[in-house]
């Protein structure tokens, strides 16, 4: 058995267990196992609990038999119980440590992440070195987000199970994900020629050694990978998040039909599923499909409803569609499994704050902290929360300045800081100085050029905005952010037809970015196509009414170029909207005459007064128009002397 060497220890068994005492069927069983005939190992085991009920080693083989090939969590769970709690002191520290373990990986596979912790702790107090617990410990802490304590666990995994891979996976991982790239791509290719060299290449270690080298730019080399990972896994249901990921690099580069043809052979071949359906949302949400990614979560769930996962993204998914009602009754049952789930205090906070409840979402963002107070990665997640949330303000820059005193080097800090500060607006040099910054550091990063373009447009820095927002789409052709901003610098530079073209393509790949809209309202004026004008405002007030500027244009086409009965609403809301704001934006006095004209027009009589009378009051002495006013005025029966 030690030397596993299965056939000629199952001979062995099998005469012992002619005399079928507990210990020998046991032992077939496990033998059973050891060559990998899980229903003989089964009945064996269940043998030998009818000898003896409580035999713990026969009840924790049954509970990972049934976990392994069947998923079954009710009949895992009820073996597991019974050791741990109705027979614990019968059960040796090895088998102990084997149940929690287990217990801990059936958490996981349900994203119960907290429970996870508490499992793999139990574990790692009976023995500390245990590897295949401080792997999934470290696994539980990866996907809390704490990537330290996880790099750490993953560490001591190696450590004490050298030839394991699962520990190297996560090690390289969680470097990827605290940027020290360089490490984990050597990690990832020594590791990659040792399994070679054995002839035992294996999959899982193929994506991420393809991650790596996406990371580090060689997208080359990122695809071969890929594709020889998928190659090697075969049916292997684990190999989705590679099909994924493959789909993703090569719509990136414009290679949209290729990228389709992978989604296309990984729906095909491989089972459906959980993971299948996850991954396919995924894609989605990250493209601004939001609609198409709740159906595929949906079918997940439909799968196994108790993939607390699966139902944290529909919540995010939700609130990205403005449902905010079932985006909370989502994240009310995600609270229900795992009342820690790693980001749902975060997610929380953000949907507070897009649904109007600013107190509550303050509130969440600080006791999200408050946990762990000085925890980088956490307070780059809050920061980043934050920005998500289009809530930058005070708090988000003193985490991430808090943050860079401890990783200087942080590309993400850097970029994020940068966002801070553009959002802000008052700084735009020290926010692109941090955006460039982020760049030195990573020059792979498509979405860090892209915010430096941004930058520069608002700062109308055309050359360095063209030359950013350039490189962007060179790494990454699918990020629709960076055409809008090429839309928005092309109209500067007056190339209406190029900068509608990038909008549109824009609008093609994140439906949901609706500023695009306007931008592309503004190209459809300036070449005076007044219907195509009219119906792009209306789609991006469709998704932000409360914006004052673009109800104004809109309602200054229709009473220019429409019908102006119907600038009436556009314009009385422009009017609205600006009168809440300290400080009254430069186009409010032609609003006030516009939407006077209109309610005179439509015998609103005295609002009309009200608005020509405020016109007066704004206008510039040297306006040309107040001599139309003060006509509508007097025509009104007013006594404008």
């Amino acid at each position: 058995m030690q030397a596993k060497d299965s056939e000629r220890a199952l001979a062995h068994w099998t005469k012992l267990a002619a005399s079928p005492t507990p210990r020998n069927l046991f032992g077939l069983a496990r033998a059973y196992l050891l060559k990998k005939d899980t229903e003989a190992a089964k009945e064996a085991a269940q043998k030998t609990l009818s000898q003896e009920p409580k035999h713990v080693g026969a009840l924790l083989l049954l509970a990972t038999i049934t976990w392994t090939t069947q998923r079954d969590e009710a009949t895992t769970t009820k073996n597991l119980d019974a050791i741990l709690k109705g027979n614990r002191d019968a059960a040796s520290q090895a088998e102990l440590v084997q149940a929690y373990s287990l217990a801990g990986h059936i958490h996981l596979t349900r994203s119960r992440v907290t429970a996870a912790e508490a499992s793999f702790g139990e574990a790692l107090k009976l023995s500390p070195k245990a590897s295949a617990a401080l792997d999934g410990m470290g696994e539980a802490l990866f996907r809390a987000g704490r990537f330290a304590e996880a790099l750490a666990r993953f560490g001591s995994a190696m450590e004490a199970d050298p030839e394991a891979i699962e520990p190297k996976l996560g090690v390289a991982k969680t470097k990827l994900a605290l940027e020290r790239l360089q490490e984990a791509k050597e990690l990832m290719r020594s590791l990659d020629k040792k399994l070679r060299d054995e002839k035992k290449p294996d999959f899982r270690v193929l994506h991420w050694k393809g991650r790596v080298s996406e990371a580090l730019g060689d997208k080359t080399a990122a695809e071969a990978d890929y594709n020889e990972a998928i190659k090697l896994a075969g049916n292997d249901p684990g190999i989705v998040d590679t099909y994924i990921t493959l789909a993703q690099l090569l719509h990136s580069q414009g290679r949209a039909a290729e990228a389709q043809s992978k989604l296309d052979e990984a729906r095909s071949k491989l089972p459906r599923s959980v993971p299948l359906f996850k991954a396919l949302g995924d894609l989605a949400a990250q493209s601004g499909r939001y609609t198409e990614a709740e159906a595929h979560y949906r079918n997940a769930l439909q799968m196994d409803p108790q993939d607390i996962s699966t139902r944290f993204v529909l919540g995010v998914t939700l609130r990205r569609l403005a449902k905010f009602d079932a985006a909370s009754e989502a994240f009310d049952k995600v609270a229900e499994a795992d009342k820690d789930y790693p980001g749902l205090s975060l997610e929380r906070a953000v949907l507070y704050e897009a649904s109007g409840q600013s107190a509550k979402a303050i509130e969440l963002y600080e006791s999200a902290l408050a946990k762990a107070p000085n925890d980088p990665d956490l307070m780059l997640r809050v920061a980043a929360a934050l920005l998500a949330a289009q809530q930058p303000g005070p708090r988000a820059e003193e985490l991430l300045r808090k943050v860079l005193q401890i990783r200087q080097n942080s590309a993400e800090a850097n970029h994020f800081l940068g966002r801070a500060l553009l959002a802000k607006g008052t700084n735009l040099a020290e926010a692109l100085r941090y955006l460039r910054r982020a760049t030195d550091l990573d020059p792979n990063r498509a979405e860090f050029f892209l915010y430096v373009g941004w930058a520069a447009n608002e700062a109308d820095d055309q050359q360095l905005a063209s030359s950013s927002l350039a490189k962007a789409l060179d790494l990454d052709r699918s990020l629709a952010d960076a055409y809008w901003q090429r839309g928005v610098l092309r109209r500067r530079q007056r190339a209406l037809a190029d900068a509608e073209q990038d909008l549109l393509r824009a609008l093609e790949l994140r439906p949901s970015r609706y500023e695009a809209y306007a931008t592309l309202a503004e190209v459809y004026e300036e070449q005076q196509k007044w219907p195509a004008a009219q119906a792009s405002w209306l789609k991006a007030l469709a998704a932000d009414g409360k914006h004052a500027l673009w109800q104004f244009r809109l309602g200054k086409l229709i009473y220019q170029h429409g019908a102006k009965p119907a600038a009436l609403d556009p314009l009385t809301k422009a009017v609205q909207l600006a009168s809440q704001s300290q400080l009254l934006p430069p186009w409010m006095a032609d609003a006030c005459l516009l939407l006077g004209e209109v309610e005179r027009a439509t015998g609103k009589k005295d609002l009309a007064i009200e608005h020509f009378q405020r016109f007066l009051s704004l206008a510039p002495l040297d306006s040309p128009y107040r001599t139309d006013a003060l006509k509508a005025l007097k025509a009104l029966g007013v006594d404008t002397r």
